[in-house]
């Protein structure tokens, strides 16, 4: 059976006949080895490009493609989107399940809440077109880039100074899940430029809440769950973007109606 382009492939840790492979058009999964194929793409928009299985838990996949990070809990039957967009790999750490990296058009993110937030950590990249990650855990992330060459990150210190960052911004929304409006809180540890934008699911602009410079402190924003035009977003999964100077955060936002 064809399953068209294939741009990666993971097997179930605890199952070898259970193989998942990213591509286009279709995300597909065989259960018997690769004698039959399926597309399991409920939730899944766009192409994909990477796939990872969590050796923690075999019900959990990650896949990463165009239009963002795809988590499914019950090995593929159907997925969540959870951020960011433009992702050609995606990786686990092996130590720690809740932290994910993703390689992206834009550079290398992190999630140390099993893809709630996302963090950027791309400095010293030259190149932020990431096409591929590995780890050596607890020691260093690994990158290679289109044009870049490859690059190596210091996780045991680079951590330490990710999670300082993700306390002190402290970005949360309440009530989340949300059904007409939801206040975006965030702290800033100094004066900084700040911007505040809200996404769809598939990584389109909508509204942008906040872009100027602020003093430290607590700041509170409210979503009132509408577009740049005013008109009132469907139920869904959304996205919170808050960038303060060269970092950025991602919170997943759930509209109800």
């Amino acid at each position: 059976m064809s399953i068209g382009s294939c741009e990666g492939l993971a097997i179930d840790p605890t199952n070898s006949d259970i193989v998942y492979a990213a591509g286009y058009p279709s995300f597909h999964r065989t259960l018997d080895g690769g004698n039959s194929w399926e597309q399991v793409t409920t939730g899944i928009s766009g192409y994909t490009y990477a796939v990872v299985a969590d050796v923690s838990d075999p019900n959990i996949v990650y896949a990463g493609g165009a239009n963002g990070v795809f988590r499914s809990t019950n090995q593929g039957d159907d997925w969540t989107n959870i951020g960011l967009v433009g992702v050609n790999a995606v990786l686990i750490d092996p130590q720690n399940h809740d932290f994910l990296y993703a390689g992206t058009e834009g550079g290398v993110y992190m999630s140390m809440d099993a893809g709630t937030t996302w963090i950027a950590m791309s400095d010293g990249l030259e190149d932020l077109n990431v096409t591929s990650l590995g780890i050596f855990p607890e020691c260093y992330l690994f990158c290679g880039t289109d044009i870049g060459g490859m690059y190596r990150w210091d996780i045991s210190t680079g951590i330490e100074e990710l999670m300082d960052h993700h306390v002190t911004h402290e970005l949360r929304a309440e009530p989340n899940p949300m059904r007409n409006s939801a206040t975006i809180t965030y702290q800033l540890p100094t004066d900084s430029r700040v911007i505040v934008s809200i996404y769809d699911a598939q990584g389109r602009f909508l509204q942008e809440l906040v872009n100027t410079r602020q003093a430290a402190g607590t700041y509170r924003q409210d979503w009132c769950g509408v577009d740049s035009y005013g008109v009132r977003v469907a139920a869904g999964v959304y996205f919170c973007r808050l960038t303060v100077g060269a970092t950025t955060h991602f919170l997943k936002l759930v509209v109800t109606r």
